[in-house]
């Protein structure tokens, strides 16, 4: 029985003196003009190719040099690189069983004189004239065929694959440029481990030869120490990889990959610093051997923003790069964040030097928000992101979000969690809601999933619950039933199910008819729950009190002035001091610049929420005895400000307690 073979692909090109399919004046036998490429097309089908790709293209000079890079330092490449763009050409991928190889045999040396003194049957020396219109390319190995498919045939949309790198115990010295080297090409290093890599099976994986002088150098590098395998995840990854790390032999890789790491590290063909292991069965058997914490690993939300300017001119284009780099969208909101917004956001940046100009930044046009989700999306998003300087991004990740589409160091594009306590922290500031961790499932099974949790706060979910649980009338001797009901409700009015229908609180309670009664206004606020404090007095130790209590005892610091500054003249107050409380994410508020206007404090206890506790602070000139009594009973000239009625006076006892 004859060995099965391996079917391999190369890529040809008709270059410009054939791919029109006429010869130019005083070049060739002119009875062939219109027929060349259909007289080529037939010759390659009778040497056993099969064409899988073809296309028309007109390289540019850049793609010259990718294709010819083994030819920069020749005299006459100036005038091969003329001659390439001067009309257009023809590209083809060809498939059969050592296709590099029988591709270069059909067409013949590269000279065509060599050619048709070689043989006359060779495509070079029938259509080809000079060294430089010598009519067609192909492929010289099979990495340059991948680089050539590359190139010419790009994938119409890039998806995600996962590989590892194994760095060789000789190569250890150079582990952190390696590291940079795959990190700028675009990879997510996901994972790395160090390990000993010494049987039979595992030294197949890295085996690039069958020469047994090969084998026994390469057993005897990989048993001398350990190695270093990072698990990387990236798009179109496969053949970027390769590229990357350049031909298995160091000495092919300085002349067609000088650039690639096996071309600056690589000694011989058995020491050539690293190997990809990727496609094979055993590949992925390895990788959940050697990682697995990793592929245990939960999915993880971070909290990603494109900033102003941005968001309108390429927000789509992000939201594409998002969902290629396998991340799911949970939220997305389009909004245009107020000063007030942007301080909390960046308080830690608060007396920098860029703060001023973040803020104006910031606030200057809408912005996206969105909640991203996958295996250890906070690293992945960062790294997609690229630095945070977008002059840095540009000249050393070029490819990376910042580096496409970045300014400056503000007006860098988008922003991302830098931890997972930062993430919580912003996801509860933009949507109001805690982070929880997704179960233990495949980043791409949570992408199929679509987002199921909605915007509204626990007291508003409550409040609705319980308008509908009154309507129902249960009896008082079915209260674990009302219970169960008000449970269920809840768990399905937070995760957008199919509403609970009013036929019953249960089996028991349904039997008795809802009543057709107008909803019951339970009067519970959304914000009741609220734990605030109000300050007011003189204003020089007053705010630093405020704010020192707000840190040391775990409050929010919410300055009234400030939330009011922003004002429109036709806006009330109370509403715009309502819209601020509803945004805010805390529970428990130290609300500072009070005023002393009594009429305040009740439509602020009416609208938002009882005061927990109301502080006075003195001046700190002259008495600094408080003129406020700590009595139940006050007397009207002992309070801050007088008081005409039994509620202001009811009020005041609360007051002084």
């Amino acid at each position: 029985m004859e060995p099965a073979t391996t079917t391999t692909t190369t890529v040809a090109l008709l270059k410009p003196d054939c791919a029109s399919g006429h010869r130019a004046p005083g070049e060739g036998d002119p009875a062939s003009n219109g027929k060349i490429v259909e007289d080529i097309l037939q010759r390659i089908k009778a040497e056993g190719f099969v064409v899988t790709q073809r296309r028309t293209v007109l390289l540019t000079k850049a793609h010259v040099r990718q294709l010819y890079r083994h030819a920069w330092n020749d005299g006459d490449f100036d005038a091969v690189l003329d001659f390439m763009v001067s009309g257009p050409c023809i590209a083809l991928v060809l498939s059969r069983d050592d296709a590099v190889g029988r591709w270069k045999a059909v067409m013949g040396p590269v000279d065509p004189a060599a050619a048709k003194a070689t043989s006359k049957s060779l495509l070079r020396g029938i259509y080809g004239t000079t060294l430089i219109r010598n009519a067609l390319y192909g492929s010289e190995s099979d990495l340059c065929a991948l680089r050539d498919m590359n190139l010419l045939f790009p994938p119409p949309l890039p998806s995600m694959h996962r590989a590892m790198v194994i760095v060789k115990p000789t190569t250890v010295n150079f582990l952190d440029a390696i590291s940079v080297r795959l990190e700028r090409a675009g990879f997510f290093v996901m994972d790395r481990v160090t390990l000993t890599i010494s049987s039979d099976d595992d030294l197949l994986l890295l085996a690039d030869s069958t020469d047994p002088t090969y084998a026994d150098e390469l057993k005897a590098i990989m048993t001398g120490g350990a190695s270093e395998v990072f698990l990387l995840e990236g798009l179109n990854l496969i053949p970027e990889l390769e590229l990357l790390l350049g031909s298995p032999d160091p000495m092919h890789a300085k002349v067609y990959f000088p650039t690639s790491i096996r071309a600056e590290m690589g000694a011989t063909r058995a020491n050539n610093c690293v190997h990809a292991v990727h496609t094979t069965a055993a590949a992925v058997a390895r990788m959940h051997t050697w990682f697995p914490s990793f592929f245990a690993l939960a999915p993880e939300s971070t909290l990603a923003i494109i900033k102003p300017v941005t968001a309108t001119r390429h927000g789509d284009d992000i939201m594409q790069i998002i969902r290629t780099h396998g991340f799911r969208i949970d939220r997305t909101s389009r909004r245009h964040l107020s000063r007030e917004d942007a301080m909390e956001f960046y308080a830690e940046h608060a007396g920098k030097s860029f703060y001023e100009s973040l803020m104006a930044y910031m606030t200057s046009d809408d912005v996206i928000v969105l909640i991203l989700t996958r295996v250890k999306a906070i690293y992945a998003w960062r790294k997609c992101m690229g630095p945070t300087n977008s002059t840095i991004a540009k000249t050393q990740f070029p490819t990376s979000i910042r580096g496409r589409f970045g300014i400056d160091g503000t007006k860098n594009a988008t922003h991302g969690s830098d931890s997972v306590a930062s993430a919580r922290r912003e996801i509860q500031l933009m949507f109001h809601v805690a982070v929880v961790a997704p179960g233990s499932v495949p980043t791409k099974a949570l992408a199929d999933t679509p987002s199921k949790y909605t915007q509204k706060t626990l007291h508003d979910a409550l409040a609705r619950g319980i308008t509908q649980l009154c309507q129902l009338n249960p009896r008082l001797d079915a209260a674990l039933d009302a219970c169960e009901w008000l449970g269920r409700f809840l768990v399905r009015d937070a995760t957008n199910q199919a509403p609970v229908v009013s036929v019953g609180v249960s089996a028991s309670v349904g039997r008795s008819k809802p009543r057709k009664a107008a909803p019951v206004d339970l009067a519970v606020p959304s914000l009741a729950a609220l734990h605030i404090v109000g300050f007011f007095g003189a204003p020089r130790n007053r705010s630093w009190l405020a704010a020192q209590l707000a840190k040391d005892f775990g409050y929010h610091y919410m300055n009234l002035d400030t939330v009011l500054e922003k004002k429109e003249p036709h806006e009330d107050s109370m509403a715009v001091i309502v819209k601020a409380f509803k945004r805010c994410v805390w529970k428990r508020v130290i609300v500072d610049h009070c005023p002393p206007d009594l009429t305040f404090y009740l439509a602020f206890q009416k609208h938002v929420a009882a005061f927990a506790w109301i502080t006075v602070v003195a001046d700190d000139v002259g008495d600094a005895t408080p003129r406020t009594s700590h009595g139940t009973h006050a007397s009207p000239h002992e309070l801050p400000f007088p008081t005409h009625s039994p509620d202001e006076h009811e009020f005041y006892d609360f007051f002084h307690k």
